[in-house]
Parts: structure tokens; sequence; C-alpha cells
């Protein structure tokens, strides 16, 4: 079961990679720009675990 604030920060960076689609797909591959958003979201998801200072495995 997901802790809230994980899921609040994954429907963030979910939202962000959203909002960027409609600039960034001009000017990159949507391979590429899956790419970049998995590692935002895996970035995101350290900050939290740091901050809890517990390990967060996240798979994407």
């Amino acid at each position: 079961m997901l802790d809230a604030r994980i899921l609040t920060n994954l429907l963030s960076a979910l939202a962000t990679a959203d909002f960027l689609t409609n600039r960034q797909i001009k000017e990159q591959s949507l391979e590429e720009f899956a790419r970049n958003a998995r590692r935002a979201i895996k970035q995101s998801f350290f900050r939290h675990s740091e901050m809890e200072k517990r390990p967060t495995i996240l798979y994407v």
C-alpha cells in the first residue's frame, strides 16, 4: 500500500510530465521523453526516501 506522501509525489510527477509533454514532445522523440520522465519520477522518490531515511524501491 502506498503512503499518502508517496502517492502525492507520484501524482505530482505525472502531472508535471503531462504538462511538459505538450511542449517537449515537439523537441524530442517520444522514447527520449519517456526516459526523462522515468528518471524524474525515480529522482522524486529517491529524494522522498532520503527525507524519510529509509529506502523506497520503485520500478518504472
